[in-house]
């Protein structure tokens, strides 16, 4: 028979990282400062009426 070992060792290069589509929406939104703004105004319009 043989005999094999499963060894796992936990590095950095082993782990996934895991991000929602919303999340990498999010993220992408917030590197442009215009749309950040454009969506406070109609935050704030939204609000208003």
């Amino acid at each position: 028979m043989t005999e094999t070992t499963n060894s796992t060792t936990s590095t950095g290069e082993d782990r996934l990282s895991v991000a929602t589509q919303r999340q990498l929406m999010w993220w992408r939104f917030k590197k442009h400062k215009i749309a950040v703004i454009s969506l406070w105004i109609v935050i704030i319009f939204y609000i208003v009426v």
